[in-house]
């Protein structure tokens, strides 16, 4: 769900159920927006195209993490052995995996 990890990665998040838009942001220059459905996102007002559109499901809102993560800077993994997802913050405030 988007606003536990938007959360856990230290942003906020704005949901306007009208438009069917979400609003992520992380300090006061980072801000990314979302549209459910669609896959076109804007991530500091530039243009950008997601893998996957943001769903609700039973009445939550589920994100393209690996996506949305690299914009908090986070690295995200899937084992799919396991099937497990691991978010990784960077520890000294620099991206991760040099910024990819």
């Amino acid at each position: 769900p988007i606003r536990f990890m938007t959360q856990y990665l230290g942003g906020t998040v704005d949901y306007a159920a009208k438009g069917q838009r979400v609003e992520l942001s992380r300090g006061q220059h980072r801000t990314i927006v979302l549209n459910i459905g669609s896959t076109q996102a804007t991530m500091n007002g530039e243009g950008r195209a997601l893998s996957q559109a943001p769903v609700v499901l039973h009445g939550r809102t589920f994100i393209p993490l690996r996506e949305v993560g690299r914009f908090f800077d986070a690295q995200v993994q899937y084992t799919p052995d396991t099937h497990t997802v691991s978010v990784t913050l960077p520890e000294n405030g620099t991206s991760p995996a040099g910024g990819t």
